[in-house]
């Protein structure tokens, strides 16, 4: 077990993991016209790579992502997780801001 894991309440990672499914399906409720059909997907690791294994596992013909983080000026022209997906990604990726 990882020493972090010894500082979380047992059933910790249920609970976020539940709490993050429940705010994008809000999302997708919300922002997402009817006739349109959305899909959220909640996976772990390191996120460029897991945004590339989730594609390939969903066979995906598109990865849409924001350009950059706005709170980090080191990613100010295109966010270290865009610019790895768009380099490492098979399939199309469209950068938005």
């Amino acid at each position: 077990m990882p020493m972090v894991g010894s500082y979380f309440p047992k059933d910790f990672a249920k609970k976020a993991h539940a709490a993050i499914s429940d705010a994008l399906h809000d999302f997708i409720k919300t922002n997402v016209p009817d006739d349109i059909q959305a899909q959220s997907v909640i996976v772990d690791g390191s996120p460029w790579e897991a945004i590339i294994k989730a594609g390939k596992k969903l066979d995906v013909d598109l990865i849409v992502m924001a350009s950059h983080n706005k709170r980090k000026f080191v990613d100010y022209v295109l966010g270290p997780n865009a610019e790895h997906v768009v380099h490492h990604a098979k399939m199309s990726v469209m950068i938005v801001r």
